[in-house]
């Protein structure tokens, strides 16, 4: 229902066709939290002029949501939508300063101001800015093991090339070789602080920071 919702902004905003065959939908949930990012493909190879430009429309999108769901009118069209946009919050809401409100901020207002639980919608309105690095299909965030790498989803309908798939990203974790020298050995202390480092395990490649992309 989300995606579907994704469309029809698309299609109401920009006039842009598209549909769930055109999403890249990613996962990188664990048992411990959920995490998709989804990737759009528009046709015709357009773009976003860049991240600012692609988060005013999801924070108007997202903003659009929140008073349907206010309003009971996203209830009445999309019910589970309507039921589970809005998350409990982790953190307390913080105050804003008696100023002038930007987008992302009157946008977070809509988002809180009908519910009182703290909860925060499950779509990240704060990746949007320039100094960001996009996460990679494979990658993972650093000391998580590749049960939360980003892999392609089970519900993703973009076609990928055949042969092309999750296998082709991360292995497995490996338990790292027991490299232990001889109880009675006479390595000297760089020795063994090079063993030290030997038996470390050995990961692939991290991202640092988790990012959902449009």
């Amino acid at each position: 229902e989300f995606i579907q919702e994704l469309c029809s902004e698309l299609r109401i905003i920009h006039a842009i066709q598209i549909d769930r065959s055109c999403i890249v939908d990613l996962d990188s949930s664990t048992d411990k939290k959920f995490s998709r990012h989804l990737v759009v493909h528009l046709p015709n190879g357009e773009l976003f002029a860049d991240a600012c430009a692609t988060g005013v429309f999801v924070k108007n999108f997202v903003g659009r949501l929140a008073e349907e769901v206010s309003t009971g009118v996203l209830a009445a069209r999309c019910v589970n939508l309507a039921k589970h946009l809005f998350v409990n919050s982790q953190a307390s809401n913080t105050n804003i300063a008696s100023r002038p409100l930007d987008l992302e901020e009157r946008t977070q207002q809509k988002v809180v101001a009908f519910d009182a639980k703290k909860t925060t919608c499950f779509v990240d309105l704060g990746v949007y800015t320039r100094n960001r690095l996009f996460r990679l299909m494979g990658s993972t965030k650093f000391g998580k093991n590749s049960s939360a790498a980003l892999r392609i989803a089970n519900a993703n309908e973009f076609q990928f090339p055949t042969d092309f798939g999750n296998n082709n990203f991360y292995l497995t974790d490996q338990k790292p070789a027991d490299i232990t020298p001889p109880r009675n050995s006479n390595h000297d202390t760089n020795n063994r602080d090079a063993t030290t480092c030997n038996q470390r395990k050995i990961r692939p490649p991290s991202m640092s920071q988790d990012h959902d992309a449009f």
